[in-house]
């Protein structure tokens, strides 16, 4: 019943979270900036090796990969609002379950059965 320490371990968790889901979108927010910046400028007026390098500079930003959490969805703060969306339902269905005491129900059910 008492699950103190618990709170505690799952803020840090929580706060945690949200820190990779910021990092994530601050990453692809100045990779896009960056791609513009250098799309923006006089590039061409570079001598040859100057534009080479800012060539190389663009198509790797234009290239660049996005963080991702595995396999499953790229790291962003919209990602972070849908795993807090989950969570909330899932616990809310769990207390919906423990306050209707269907655990109970099933243990009389089957217990007449035997």
């Amino acid at each position: 019943e008492n699950w103190i320490p618990g709170y505690g371990v799952a803020t840090v968790l929580f706060g945690e979270m949200l820190f990779y889901c910021l990092v994530g979108t601050k990453t692809t927010i100045t990779n896009e900036r960056l791609c513009y910046i250098i799309g923006q400028s006089n590039w061409y007026t570079y001598d040859i090796h100057s534009q080479k390098i800012v060539l190389l500079l663009l198509h790797s930003c234009m290239n660049a990969r996005e963080l991702w959490i595995g396999p499953l969805a790229p790291l962003s703060v919209f990602t972070g609002t849908q795993i807090i969306k989950s969570i909330y339902s899932y616990y809310t269905i769990l207390m919906e379950v423990m306050n209707t005491n269907v655990f109970g129900k099933m243990e009389k059910c089957f217990s007449t059965y035997s």
